[in-house]
Formats: C-alpha cells, sequence, structure tokens
C-alpha cells in the first residue's frame, strides 16, 4: 500500500515556491514528484532539513539555482537493510535569452547510499547536467555568444548523522563544465568546478540551532580556447588563430551562517540569524558582507 506524503512552501505572494509529493510503500519504494523555484531545496536533499531557516544555503543540487522554476520526478528504491538507490531528473527554464527563448536547464542524477546504523547515513552521486544557451547560469550574445549552451558533469558524496537533538552534515562535489560554441570568439571552454558544504544543528522542545558553512558551485582551474580572427588569405577567406587561456580558481566566495530560533508559548516563534559572506559574488573589491535577519512567526 502506498502512503502520500506532501510538502508544500509558499512564498510571500502566497505562491507555491516548492511543492513535493511522495508516494511511499513500506519505506523500500518511493515515487515523488515536485515543482520549485529558484532559492528552494527539495525536502530530501543533503542539508535540507536543518531546524532553522538560512539564507545562505538551503540543501539545493548544484544547479537548482540558475532555473526561475522546474519540475521533475524521482524514484528510490531499498536495496536491502542498509543500501538504498535513487534517480531524479528535472528540467526548468532559466533566463530569457531572446524573445520567446529561454535558457533550458535540465539535471540528471543517480544517488547510491547506505544507512549505517539508525544514526548515520552516506551517500555517493553522479550528476549530468545540460544548459541550453548558457554557460555555469552565464549568458553570452553577438561575438561571445553562448547560444550552443553547455553541459556538466559531476561527482559527489555527502554524509549525515542525527543522534538525539544532535545533527550534522557534509557534503563534496566536483567535475567539470565544457562548451563548444560554434559562432562565438568562446571557442571551446573545458572548467573545473567544485561545490561543497558542511553544518552542525541541534533542538529540543523550544529550541532549535543551526550553522552552516558553504561555497557555491565555483571554477578551480581548467581552460578556455579562443577563436580570434587575425586577417585574410589572398581568396578572401578569414584566418583564425586559436590561443588558450589558462582559468584559474581566484576569488571564490564562502559563506557562514548561524541560525537561532526559540518557540514562545504555543503559538509563537522568534529568531535571529547571522551571516558573514567572504567574496561575495566571486567579484574582486567586495572583500566581505555581514548582515543579520530577526524572524517573528505567529501560528493562526
Amino acid at each position: 500500500m502506498f502512503i502520500p506524503t506532501q510538502v508544500i512552501d509558499y512564498d510571500a505572494n502566497g505562491q507555491a515556491a516548492m511543492a513535493y509529493v511522495q508516494y511511499a510503500e513500506q519505506n523500500t519504494v518511493a515515487l515523488s514528484a515536485f515543482h520549485f523555484r529558484k532559492g528552494y531545496a527539495l525536502p530530501d536533499e543533503v542539508g535540507a532539513d536543518l531546524p532553522v531557516a538560512l539564507v545562505t544555503f538551503n540543501g539545493a543540487t548544484p544547479l537548482a539555482n540558475i532555473p526561475n522554476q522546474a519540475d521533475g520526478v524521482s524514484a528510490s528504491v531499498k536495496l536491502n537493510d542498509v543500501v538504498f538507490a535513487k534517480g531524479e531528473v528535472w528540467s526548468g527554464d532559466g533566463a530569457l535569452i531572446t524573445l520567446g527563448t529561454s535558457d533550458q536547464v535540465s539535471q540528471y542524477s543517480v544517488t547510491i547510499g547506505a544507512n549505517l546504523g539508525s544514526h548515520f547515513q552516506i551517500q555517493g552521486e553522479e550528476i549530468r547536467a545540460t544548459e541550453s544557451s548558457g554557460f555555469l547560469g552565464a549568458y553570452g550574445s553577438g561575438g561571445f555568444s553562448t547560444a550552443d549552451g553547455s553541459h556538466v558533469d559531476l561527482h559527489g558524496v555527502s554524509i549525515r548523522t542525527h543522534f538525539g537533538g544532535f545533527g550534522a552534515f557534509a557534503s563534496y562535489r566536483a567535475g567539470v563544465a565544457a562548451s563548444n560554441f560554434s559562432n562565438s570568439i568562446l571557442n571551446k571552454i573545458n572548467a573545473d568546478i567544485s561545490q561543497a558544504a558542511a553544518g552542525l544543528m541541534w533542538r529540543n522542545a523550544r529550541n532549535a540551532v543551526a550553522l552552516a558553512y558553504s561555497q557555491p558551485l565555483h571554477v578551480t582551474g581548467g581552460d578556455m580556447n579562443l577563436k580570434l580572427a587575425t586577417g585574410r588569405t589572398d581568396s578572401g577567406a578569414v584566418t583564425y588563430a586559436n590561443p588558450t587561456v589558462v582559468l584559474n580558481e581566484g576569488i571564490k566566495q564562502a559563506n557562514y551562517e548561524i541560525g537561532y530560533t526559540r518557540l514562545v508559548g504555543q503559538y509563537a516563534k522568534v529568531g535571529l540569524n547571522l551571516i558573514y559572506v567572504k567574496n561575495p559574488a566571486n567579484e574582486p573589491g567586495f572583500d566581505h558582507d555581514l548582515g543579520a535577519m530577526v524572524m517573528i512567526g505567529v501560528r493562526i
């Protein structure tokens, strides 16, 4: 018998920002359908089950912040008392490239995991993603056109543990983002990329604390081949040079955030988040960004 579970998050306008429906059969087979918008994570992602909402990290998959909205399905099966497997696919619309045409982002993943006892889980994953008209969410036109799109291959590992009111998680993904552009100065890009996060959490009947460190998906190395016009032959054909530019890791963003919430009575909650971002947006000249957020919630 399949038992349904439904989770819906709404934005400030009352619109569904994340909707997740799962049908599970005796905890061995589960089928899910979901919808999410930029900045929202699915409830089964590592790090998405923090007891406090954080601004800088929510467990999102690597390219989930590129599409404005996306829809997908997943299926998981418990192979025995320890090992489980999961497959997931989603597709969504990214930024508007030309009138009526958007960057289409699709992601496919396969996960193999193990529950070692009732308190510890480890899993490895393979992720394949494509963009129809962009490169890691960046879009170019004219001589720097990215109209041919790109693809991403990632390998990842993650762990999470819960014991009593305490919990912890860590995840790391690394791989390659590659493009071949036919009508662009950017002839070919092969970029090494990575993403990392780790966090701690604690809760009791009235209090909850979450601390997370994260590095968004970023370039760590690789090379870029250019196609530069150098002149014409006597017959009028254009000649080209193809210099290669080495991609260095350079500046990278790092997020640190701690959040605390407390239930006040039966119907109210107050909270405080402290945020520190080093090298925001990977931009030179922006050394750091500090922030604080106070939250008040009432259940009616």
